[in-house]
């Protein structure tokens, strides 16, 4: 299927099927992964009882941010904006999603932070797994937009010490969308 690139009155390439005149379209995420600025970042933690993870955005970039996280029993995850916290060195390394791109996340996560303070409380989820063959899982329905230059920290508390995962995912970029 061949394809037709044509520009819009401000240079920008729009690309229409040549067979249906359609213009071929990319959603917003799909289009920051091939820009080479969407981010993953996962950590697997075993029998916790308080697991802690320090986000700390950088100036002068906005971070939007979904997470993932998978537990064998039940689980309570609290998101505390500003807090008092010190990372440690436990960074979790941050993999480009666009695997041909050299750009690097310039947002730090890292685990077990000394937090001398929690900050705002923002975001209370729980979630279930409490069945002996079987995990719970959730997934945040909505992207949370970071404060640029700001620290976010996200504590799991387990009941039962359980295994946990949890996935962070997220753009940078230089403006709000």
């Amino acid at each position: 299927m061949l394809s037709t690139v044509l520009t819009d009155v401000h240079g920008n390439a729009l690309t229409y099927d040549e067979k249906s005149k359609n213009q071929i379209a990319m959603d917003t995420s799909h289009r920051h992964i091939h820009n080479g600025v969407h981010f993953v970042a996962t950590d697997y933690a075993t029998g916790i009882t308080t697991r802690d993870y320090l986000v700390e955005t950088p100036v002068g970039k906005v971070v939007h941010m979904f997470w993932d996280l998978i537990s064998a029993g039940k689980v309570v995850m609290t998101v505390y904006r500003q807090p008092t916290a010190v990372a440690t060195a436990n960074p979790l390394a941050a993999v480009n999603s666009n695997h041909n791109s050299a750009n690097v996340a310039l947002t730090g996560i890292s685990h077990t932070p000394t937090v001398t303070a929690t900050g705002t409380d923002i975001i209370d989820r729980m979630l279930t797994g409490a069945s002996p063959n079987g995990a719970g899982s959730l997934r945040s329905e909505d992207e949370q937009v970071l404060l640029p230059g700001a620290k976010y920290l996200f504590r799991l508390a387990g009941t039962t010490a359980p295994d946990a995962l949890i996935r962070f995912l997220w753009y940078e970029v230089d403006y709000g969308i």
